[in-house]
């Protein structure tokens, strides 16, 4: 029986077709209708033998990448090809003994049908017998099935192997081999060398935009701070500039009043006044009041002396010492230590 066929490594590329070998023999050690059992556990047909160094194969292969890998090839017909040769080489045998060994066919043909007989003599006995090719054909498979048995329960099925057939990756030398989905499989010290300098790289990336990113929030802080701080110190500028008006506002009020009488000659004589109060309080009545009289009745000057009486922090009184019987008067205050 021929054993499966394993010299050189091969490689093989992801989605394709062919196989390379290097140090094998592919024309003497396989053939079209054989499997190949793969670097990625599985098995695929061989579809053409190209050369001693490639083959093809059936699908495209659905493992990564790989070179210089063990492999095997799986003679799923060698068996029966084993058997047409040994029986070439038993018919052979007995040619070389008894010169009456021949095939006969009823015409010249190629190749024989199962009517053809071949002449079979036992060496030992001495007596012979026909054998047509349906009678060889039927040792032939009675002899697949018996070699079939002899693998342990592990069917073949040209051109793949039947499931389950019993057979693990120790049986072709493969104990090693994992069918590991791809998305699972470990990288190399080199591709990990270079997946942890992009990561290292994507990291300090990373880090550099995090730190801009603190710097430009932190000026941005400071500017709205500076905003704030302006707004202020605007708010500031506002209050006191009030403040200013209020304290000039307070230090000088002004107002009009009218004083009248109804008696007034030289034997009766009334000191008419008014009251006046003023608009804001002060905090004491340490303030000056000026006094003018814009007109008077009968005529200007009749109002006489204006006095101011009574003065206290909210207000005070006007009064005229003379016969008008009205006058306009104008006054202001002053107070020049308010504040």
């Amino acid at each position: 029986m021929t054993s499966w066929y394993r010299t050189g490594t091969i490689s093989v590329t992801n989605g394709s077709t062919t196989v390379t070998g290097s140090g094998t023999d592919f024309i003497s050690g396989t053939a079209a209708g054989e499997g190949l059992l793969g670097p990625d556990g599985k098995i695929y047909e061989i579809v053409a033998v190209v050369s001693g160094v490639a083959l093809t194969i059936s699908p495209a292969y659905l493992g990564a990448n790989a070179s210089a890998q063990a492999y095997a090839i799986i003679p799923t017909q060698s068996y029966i090809r084993d058997l047409a040769n040994q029986a070439a080489a038993l018919v052979n045998d007995y040619a070389a003994t008894n010169s009456n060994a021949f095939l006969l066919t009823v015409a010249d043909k190629t190749p024989p049908v199962d009517t053809d007989k071949v002449a079979i003599r036992d060496v030992v006995t001495g007596t012979g017998r026909w054998l047509t090719f349906t009678d060889l054909k039927a040792f032939l498979k009675s002899y697949f099935d018996s070699v079939a048995t002899t693998l342990t329960n592990k069917t073949l099925t040209a051109p793949a192997i039947t499931s389950p057939t019993g057979i693990v990756k120790a049986d072709v030398g493969l104990s090693n081999v994992d069918n590991t989905a791809d998305s699972a499989k470990p990288v190399s010290t080199a591709q990990a060398t270079a997946n942890s300098s992009v990561l290292t790289a994507a990291a300090a990336d990373a880090t550099a935009k995090a730190a801009g990113a603190v710097a430009d929030a932190a000026v941005s802080a400071t500017v709205v701070q500076l905003a704030y701080g302006l707004a202020a110190a605007v708010d500031l500028a506002a209050l006191a500039q009030r403040r200013i008006d209020d304290v000039s506002a307070y230090k000088t009020q002004t107002g009009t009043c009218t004083v009248t009488q109804s008696a007034s000659n030289e034997f009766t004589r009334t000191y008419a006044s008014v009251a006046v109060t003023l608009p804001r309080a002060y905090l004491n009545a340490n303030y000056q009041v000026v006094v003018e009289c814009d007109s008077a009745a009968p005529f200007l000057g009749a109002e006489g002396q204006i006095q101011v009486q009574s003065r206290a922090t909210n207000g005070f009184v006007l009064a005229i010492t003379g016969s008008a019987t009205s006058a306009s008067l104008r006054w202001k205050t002053i107070f020049p230590t308010a504040q």
